[in-house]
This record gives C-alpha cells, structure tokens and sequence, in this order.
C-alpha cells in the first residue's frame, strides 16, 4: 500500500505499511517580508496541526537540499520522532545547531540507503536551478557556526541530490530543482517523475533530455505553488507568476506524447492517478 500527497512546495509525503516517509517538508508557509527582511522560525503551530493528523510513525525525512523552503521544518519535526534523517552536510550542520547532533545520515551520492525490507533510497548528485534572474539563490554550505535563528539567506544549499526512492515494485523520483546533472542519471529510471517547475527554461533539455534519460511512465509537475502564501481554505493552490505552465506541459506532450502527466492539488492524494 502507499499513498502519495504533494504538502506543497517541494514536500511528498509516502504512507506506507512501513511508515511515513517525507521528503523536503515544508508546511510553514512564511510570507515574503518574513523570509527577506527577518530571522525565520518554523511555524510549529502549523507542523503540530500536521504531526495530529499523521497517520502513522515516521520511517525517514529525506532532504534534497537545504534552502528554507526545503530543510526550515525538519529538524521540529525530528524532535517528534526517532526517524531516520538522510541529507547533506548543510543538513547536519542545521541540526547541529538545533542541539540534534549526530542525527543527520550525510549522504555523500549514489549510496543505496535500506530503510525497511521493502524500501530503499539512492540521493542521486545533482545541482540546483537557475530560478532567480537567471542565477542559483544561496549557493555554499550552511556556515556551522552561524546561530538560530538565522535569515533566510543563511539557508544555503548546500550538496544538491535527486532522491530516488524504491517502495515494493515501484520507483520514483524527485527533483526538488529543475536542473540535473547527465552523466549521474546513467543507468536510473523510474515510474513517476516528480518534475520542479519554476526556473525549468534555464536548463537546455530539461523536459526533453529528462524525461529521455529516465523513461518516467507518468510525470508529476510540482513546487509550482507560492508558498509565501497560506493554502487558502477552498484548498485552491496559490500560483507562483512567470511558470508557463502550458509550455511546460505542451514540451513534455511533445517529447514523450505516451507519457502521463498528473497535476496535484495541495494535501489531496494522488495514489489514484498513480497506480
């Protein structure tokens, strides 16, 4: 059984018959002033509201990279479980200064990590997208002797991977930035295809070389909200401006016409249109 639900931003929730498996959760939302102009907490209000609601124990948080909008909950939500945390060494630096020393597992790329008989995950090398006036925003490690609370600035990205999770029969991948590097994906495939929107014109052959290399049977386009912004209460998701959605899509129907594209909605499950 798994049951698979976009949190918005980057994060995926997996439930399993193991566990709940997260990757780059952010629920906090903070608005943009917050996020520029101030030091930035986790909204632990909104993350206890979601620990609630969980249907069952954490089996891993996985971290991509980590900017704010993909590391700033983890390590509350760490606290909340004995859960295995895998990610880079920006992310154990940020625990570190939480006090969680020692929790982070440091993937170094293209490890195969076992996290039950029937789950397994490979943080496959990548580099993040040129999403800001054609540039990366906070390049660099996470400075392990700043202080919390920090800026958002502060949230670099650090190592960038492409998590690639096995659970039962079925492989998916996730690119929390549109960008990848060629040469690490030799070899990799995969059935559903979680594809980062914003910034996805700055990578030459992002749709067409992708989508060619990993042979996705279904492509899911994601981190396309604006999470500066609450989920408004009729669940309708706040759009990011400038994505070029059409084109986005019209690109992948034209390269891979077999391939199918499922569009989420924020906390509705996607399982039906996944299996």
């Amino acid at each position: 059984m798994i049951k698979v639900r976009w949190t918005g931003a980057a994060g995926i929730e997996f439930v399993t018959d193991q566990g709940v498996i997260l990757i780059d959760p952010y629920l906090s939302r903070l608005g943009k002033f917050q996020v520029l102009f101030q030091k930035v907490v986790a909204d632990t209000s909104v993350i206890d509201r979601y620990l609630d609601n969980l249907p069952s124990k954490f089996l891993s948080v996985i971290v991509g990279h980590t900017h704010l909008d993909h590391a700033l909950d983890v390590p509350y939500l760490a606290q909340h479980s004995d859960c295995k945390i895998l990610g880079s060494k920006s992310l154990d630096s940020l625990f570190n200064m939480h006090g969680l020393k020692d929790r982070v597992s440091v993937c170094n790329g293209n490890e195969l990590l076992e996290l039950s008989d029937n789950i397994s995950v490979t943080m496959i090398p990548s580099v993040h997208g040129k999403v800001i006036l054609g540039r990366v925003p906070f390049p660099g490690e996470i400075d392990p002797n700043e202080k919390l609370p920090m800026k958002g600035c502060g949230y670099c990205h650090g190592d960038v991977f492409i998590p690639k999770i096995k659970i039962d029969d079925t492989i998916f991948m996730h690119l929390g930035s549109a960008n990848f590097i060629e040469s690490q994906l030799d070899g990799h495939t995969c059935d559903v295809l979680f594809m980062c929107v914003p910034g996805w014109k700055r990578k030459t052959g992002y749709t067409s070389s992708l989508i060619d290399l990993v042979q996705p049977k279904i492509v899911v386009p994601f981190h396309f909200d604006d999470f500066s912004r609450s989920i408004p209460k009729t669940g309708k998701t706040p759009i990011l401006p400038f994505q070029d959605m059409s084109g986005f899509v019209s690109e992948i129907k034209k390269y891979a016409p077999k391939v199918k594209i499922v569009f989420p909605k924020i906390n509705s499950g996607m399982e039906n249109d996944l299996f």
